[in-house]
């Protein structure tokens, strides 16, 4: 078959240049137009770098990001109660402005969320981590009076939020970072309990930044957060950029470091999801606010004890011990600039930004029985899903899936492996296989065809390899998702038991279903996935 088609190529390479009008012609207009069309070709396969910073709340990650970009006053850091729910997203701006796009829930969405927020309230346990997340939403919405009141008297009130929900999309822009803080601090945190703020009603934020081109140009830096939600868009949009993410950054203050089992949970629960289910590449461990820590000598002993505790046998594994203050200190710093290793993060970040853009050259020329009731109610509230204030994920769709998992991961490997360029691999496969002729043409005319073609046809097998990751982790999440689906009117029946004896019920419910159930849910699950393999493969 290859034959054949490279006999046929050379048979129309031949045809072109025994015409003696087109002799001495570029195919599509002349050389200038088959410039421009490679160069719109190349425009429209590109994408970037997701770098993810994930940590606890108050772990530095904000501070990180603005020493990095070295903008003191762009992401709120150091707040009483810094946005616990919203994705934000930082990447380069188009022009001088900086600016942020605010992307708010649905209407009915706050709605739903708010009858939850106030069942969790209505339960016995007041103290507890989802009970002090249900108050500070209320509180931030509503006001210190919001607090204590029915759904029904918080709707009288409500006319005002259905208003500002009803402009999904808000954009400001400002000449500095400062003021484009000062203005999106509501949307991010609450500083000031008596004063109302909006960050509840925040699905994601895009933040806009000019002169980072060095480091912004084809990386985005996405700030994942650290706490839990009851919101089934702000959890998709997490575990969405959390597939996306290139390379990700597990943040944690140096003083919890070798001891941070939040981040070590976040690191175990995710990975699949990065590496398997999404395309991660690397993995580094963040060590902050090291000026806290003295001598250097200290903070080395810290990298080795990091290193082994976090280090999980992974050969991409990373750790750097940074103080973003201190980086920004300019009047009495105690560390010198390259000891607070911000520059090496940022020489990071530019390699990643300038490797992307020579690819690009190259290739175109768990807890007690009271918290244990709540991740379980948490669980049937949002379909099997429940990521806590502390981020540490519960997924029980993807429990009920652990051994189907163990029976793929090794094939996703061999068939979809990181470097794409191994053994039996699609893109290994798409690479190697060609219908443009490996030879080269005396004639001009021919030669610009055969160009032509060939940036076509890369051009091509870069859509093709792009459309098969997407793919990939469409069929790796489809067991989780069937197994969803299979639950969902199970979660429903099991939400809707409260009061005394409820997580007997609850528990019930599930395991009956799922022992009544488990072999038809199984099946299906496995079924689906098959037919998406069969469908990437046609």
């Amino acid at each position: 078959m290859a034959g054949t088609a490279t006999g046929e190529t050379e048979h129309i390479f031949g045809q072109v240049s025994a015409d003696p009008d087109r002799s001495n012609a570029c195919p599509r207009g002349g050389a200038a137009s088959h410039r421009k069309t490679i160069s719109n070709l190349e425009r429209s396969v590109q994408n970037k770098v997701v770098v993810g910073v994930l940590g606890r709340s108050g772990a530095g990650k904000s501070s990180l990001i603005n020493a990095i970009l070295q903008e003191r006053h762009l992401l709120p850091a150091g707040t009483v109660s810094a946005c616990t729910s919203a994705v934000i997203k930082v990447e380069a701006s188009t022009d001088s402005q900086y600016t942020a796009e605010i992307h708010l829930i649905r209407s009915e969405e706050w709605r739903e969320e708010l009858h939850t927020l106030l069942e969790i309230l209505s339960d016995e346990d007041e103290d507890s981590d989802m009970a002090e997340m249900a108050k500070e939403k209320i509180q931030a919405v509503y006001g210190e009076d919001g607090l204590g009141k029915s759904f029904d008297d918080l709707m009288c009130c409500d006319e005002e939020i259905s208003k500002f929900l009803s402009q999904p999309l808000k954009t400001i822009s400002h000449t500095t970072a400062s003021e484009l803080s000062t203005e999106i601090g509501q949307y991010t945190r609450s500083d000031d309990p008596s004063n109302r703020s909006y960050w509840p009603l925040v699905k994601h934020i895009t933040i806009k930044v000019p002169k980072h081109q060095d480091i912004l140009e084809h990386v985005v830096l996405v700030d994942l957060p650290g706490a839990g939600d009851c919101n089934k868009s702000r959890d998709e949009m997490w575990k969405l950029y959390i597939s996306k993410c290139s390379y990700v950054w597990i943040v944690s203050d140096i003083d919890r470091a070798a001891s941070d089992k939040d981040s070590w949970m976040i690191l175990n629960n995710s990975i699949q999801d990065m590496r398997q289910g999404g395309e991660c590449r690397g993995i580094t461990f963040i060590c902050t606010k090291t000026d806290n820590v003295i001598p250097l000598s200290y903070m080395r002993c810290y990298t080795g004890m990091v290193t082994k505790r976090f280090y999980a046998g992974e050969d991409t594994f990373e750790v750097y011990t940074v103080s973003s203050e201190e980086f920004q200190n300019e009047e009495n710093p105690i560390l010198e600039s390259s000891e607070t290793e911000i520059p090496q993060l940022q020489k990071l970040l530019k390699k990643l930004n300038r490797d992307f853009l020579k690819k690009a050259d190259d290739f175109y020329a768990r807890k007690d029985g009271r918290g244990y009731h709540k991740t379980l109610k948490a669980l049937c509230w949002n379909e099997g899903f429940f990521r806590s204030k502390n981020g540490i994920v519960t997924d029980l769709n993807k429990t009920l899936a652990t051994v189907m998992f163990e029976h793929v991961d090794d094939l996703f490997q061999s068939i979809f492996p990181v470097d794409g360029s191994t053994g039996g691999s699609i893109n290994k496969r798409i690479d190697d296989f060609s219908i443009v002729p490996n030879k080269k043409f005396s004639n001009l005319s021919v030669q610009l065809y055969q160009e032509f073609f060939e940036t076509e046809e890369d051009v091509l097998k870069q859509q093709l390899k792009s459309e098969v990751l997407e793919r990939k982790k469409k069929i790796y999440a489809s067991l989780t998702e069937s197994i969803k689906t299979s639950m969902s009117a199970c979660y429903k029946e099991a939400a809707a038991f409260s009061g005394p004896g409820s997580m007997k019920l609850i528990q019930e419910t599930l395991q009956h279903h799922i022992e009544s159930t488990k072999h038809i849910m199984f099946h299906k699950a496995k079924k689906n996935m098959l037919e998406l393999f069969k469908s990437l493969k046609v």
